[in-house]
């Protein structure tokens, strides 16, 4: 039996097979989902249900539970106990493409406000590593309009989904809440060990539901073994007199006032990049975000308190990540030899991090989650972001970009190596004399590097 062969990560596997461990703690929930989807495929529902709970030793007490999938919003305005909508929905706005040298399929991207508001639910169920909320006897996530319909989403991909047919998913879960509290606010989920997740969706969304005092001191609900950075995020940015606790991943969470809020921008499941994908459909507007970004860098004392640092920060991707920079041993060199210190971000403190990008003044880096630490950056820095030329979802750092006055230039180069995966994750190569001369021109060589 899988139930009985030695684990590779002991008591802290969460699934009782090792193929689907990621790390300690932390389900491989990408691998989960194909897992998922084959066995309804092969066996349909219920009899794939019953080899998914026999193959996870971990899941052997699960029970499968079907129920509508609502949107949060419109289930929120219409039952929720409380209900305070800070931005309203439907405002139009579009997002410039910056720079660019080289080329591109880069275009202006164009969006719409999404209702953001605080809403608290009676008697609701949460879970570890999972984005719905369960209440009223539906499944709630956060999607509003359209869309959720209008991309192909593997809403699978979420901890406590084990199947989903148009308006109605079948929740494959532990039924028994191992917590229980009076109050709580979620901020659980199926992307939060993704760092640009967790950073511009997840923190963003509680400091926005803490502005104005509509979220009352409460204890924040986050996923265990999540990244050390992520907890250390959300410690700055905490109100007075909330606390953090972490839930196991698949355990299920009874509040009984359930504290809510949505993203500021679309975020899917899983999205399929396919012809039905477009990443006008996962962009934020840039004046709503630029006030919670300010709040969050007074959070972190970054507003107003010296800072010591280099001004030149080249934020380096390490050689086993996806979308690799081919050629990144001589881009760096290039870097250096122009003044800008090599930094991976995943080896500071999160507070480091977010000091570092304050100080800085030019800014180098390969596209990818360290990216998303440019909220940090003050008026009138510079960034370069280099990237393949698949390069259209890379516009949408530049709606930020121009709200806060930060020049943009997107860097593109050719695809490099064998495709592996989705388009945006193909690795590439920069030109480097093109980067030579972009950053001879972009400020003086012999000017103090600081």
């Amino acid at each position: 039996m899988l139930a009985e062969r030695p684990l590779r990560f002991g008591d802290q596997s969460t699934t009782g097979w090792d193929y689907f461990d990621y790390a300690p703690g932390q389900p491989n929930l990408f691998l989960l989902s194909r897992f998922k989807q084959l066995l309804v495929k092969e066996h349909g529902v219920e009899a794939g249900f019953e080899i998914y709970r026999r193959t996870l030793a971990k899941q052997k007490d699960a029970s499968l539970k079907r129920m509508r999938l609502e949107s949060h919003h419109v289930h929120s305005k219409a039952r929720a106990a409380y209900f305070h909508e800070t931005i309203a929905e439907g405002e139009a706005f579009t997002i410039i493409p910056p720079k660019v040298i080289g080329e591109g399929n880069h275009r202006p991207l164009s969006g719409r406000t999404r209702s953001f508001y605080v809403a608290c639910h009676a008697d609701a169920i949460v879970r570890g590593r999972s984005s719905v909320v369960e209440v009223d006897g539906v499944a709630l996530a956060d999607f509003q309009g359209d869309e959720l319909a209008r991309i192909d989403d593997e809403v699978e991909f979420d901890a406590a989904v084990f199947h989903r047919a148009g308006d109605n998913v079948w929740l494959g879960c532990l039924d028994r809440p191992a917590f229980a509290f009076d109050t709580a606010f979620s901020l659980l989920g199926c992307r939060t060990d993704f760092f640009g997740d967790w950073l511009c969706d997840s923190l963003t969304r509680y400091v926005a539901a803490t502005l104005g005092g509509h979220l009352p001191p409460t204890p924040v609900l986050i996923d265990a073994h999540m990244p050390k950075s992520h907890r250390r995020s959300l410690e700055m940015m905490l109100a007075p007199n909330a606390t953090i606790v972490e839930i196991p991943a698949f355990q299920p969470v009874f509040a009984r006032r359930l504290w809510w809020a949505p993203g500021m921008g679309y975020v899917p499941f899983h999205q399929v990049l396919n012809r039905r994908f477009k990443w006008d459909y996962v962009a934020f507007s840039p004046r709503d975000s630029l006030r919670v970004e300010a709040e969050m860098m007074r959070r972190a004392n970054l507003l107003e308190s010296p800072i010591d640092g280099p001004t030149r920060v080249f934020l380096a991707r390490k050689a086993f990540r996806h979308r690799k920079l081919a050629n990144a041993a001589q881009i760096e060199a290039i870097a250096t030899s122009f003044g800008f210190v090599i930094v991976y971000t995943e080896d500071l403190e999160f507070p480091d991090q977010a000091r570092l990008l304050r100080r800085a003044r030019h800014v180098v880096a390969p596209e990818g989650s360290s990216l998303f630490l440019c909220i940090f950056l003050g008026p009138g820095a510079k960034l370069c972001v280099l990237n393949h030329r698949d390069n259209e979802g890379v516009v949408l750092y530049n709606g930020g970009a121009e709200e806060k006055g930060t020049d943009l230039t997107i860097i593109t180069g050719p695809e490099a190596g064998e495709r592996r995966g989705r388009s945006q994750d193909m690795d590439y190569v920069i030109d480097p004399e093109v980067f030579r001369a972009f950053l001879g021109a972009w400020f003086d060589p012999a000017a103090p590097t600081g």
